[in-house]
């Protein structure tokens, strides 16, 4: 339960209730914090409620092709995320809001990139 420690926001309590099984129904705000603060993707609870493992949301290290197939599952909840917030503002029309999708993913592309640069430039440098 260090989880609880860690986020005062759930409690110990309701912690328990979830890991025991003994209540069917919780906010989707507490879904939320607990899937995210498992490296959960979106869902995942729900997932293991049915007999479902929980999708990772960060590579755990198993290998490759299941940590890319985690890190495809991360860039599907990131697009939906973004969709989903677009979708908001219902000041945009659909080319508009296409638009908007189409830059911010491909700035996330971007600094993704750089990122990967940056790491492997630093890697090079320490050996």
């Amino acid at each position: 339960m260090e989880f609880a420690r860690r986020d005062p926001s759930v409690s110990y309590r309701m912690l328990q209730d979830l890991e025991r099984g003994k209540r069917s129904r919780f906010s989707e705000d507490v879904i939320a914090k607990v899937e995210a603060k498992l490296a959960w993707a979106r869902g995942s609870i729900e997932r293991l409620a049915s007999g479902v493992a929980p999708v990772d949301l960060i590579p755990t290290g198993e290998g490759k092709v299941e940590a890319g197939l985690k890190a495809a599952s991360l860039a599907q909840h990131i697009v939906r995320d973004l969709a989903d917030d677009i979708a908001a503002d219902e000041d945009l029309s659909p080319d508009e809001a296409n638009e908007l999708l189409k830059r911010a993913l491909e700035q996330a592309r971007t600094q993704a990139l750089m990122i990967v640069h940056m790491e492997r430039e630093r890697r090079r440098r320490d050996r």
